[in-house]
């Protein structure tokens, strides 16, 4: 698993997305630790559509290339 930080913000970016390949994915809210996910109320949808994954996949390389300077690595 990578972590990825907004460059140039303190903020943190809620929704998550876990691409297992380009057809499918979870994207949800909830943050992957004990506490999270045994004490809040969190969603999260199962993706296996290539047509809606692949676009999240692409949207996802394209916020962490070092040439946008949107995103680092934590």
């Amino acid at each position: 698993m990578r972590v990825w930080h907004r460059v140039g913000s303190s903020g943190v970016l809620h929704a998550k997305m876990l691409a297992a390949d380009r057809h499918t994915a979870l994207l949800g809210s909830a943050t992957l630790t004990d506490r999270a996910l045994s004490d809040n109320t969190e969603l999260g949808v199962g993706l296996r559509d290539p047509n809606v994954v692949e676009p999240l996949v692409e949207h996802f390389h394209w916020l962490l290339a070092p040439e946008n300077n949107i995103m680092r690595l934590a």
